[in-house]
């Protein structure tokens, strides 16, 4: 299990919204691009500070969960999965990889005599094991 930054490569500001200040946020170095502005010097959709407060939530709650070591996985590695739906809807297979961020699972799955691995949605896969 490893950290992963929720929020990689975003910072979130609480400012006024005046010309001088959107001035300087567009100006900094290294900003390449703002949520909410469609560019042209179109200022930005403010986030609310619910949605903000409800982010730092979740945040401090995954951090928790780490911390203590639980995990939200969906599969485990070694894991079997059957396919339910697709060219491969009926097969069943061995979890060797998986990403819990892009919902994606690597399965070695027997493909014409040959153990081969081959991706796909969590949304495809249901476990044998639970």
């Amino acid at each position: 299990m490893k950290y992963v930054n929720v929020y990689s490569g975003y910072i979130f500001i609480k400012m006024d919204m005046t010309d001088k200040a959107w001035f300087v946020i567009r100006n900094t170095q290294y900003v390449t691009g703002l949520i909410g502005s469609s560019g042209k010097g179109s200022k930005p959709t403010p986030v609310s500070e619910s949605q903000i407060k409800k982010a730092t939530a979740k945040e401090q709650e995954y951090f928790k969960d780490f911390e203590d070591g639980k995990t939200n996985d969906k599969f485990t590695i070694g894991e079997i999965v059957e396919i339910i739906d697709g060219p491969f809807k009926g097969t069943s297979g061995v979890v060797i990889e998986f990403s819990n961020s892009s919902e994606k699972a690597i399965v070695e799955i027997e493909y014409f005599g040959k153990k081969v691995p081959t991706d796909f949605s969590y949304s495809v896969l249901k476990s044998q094991e639970k």
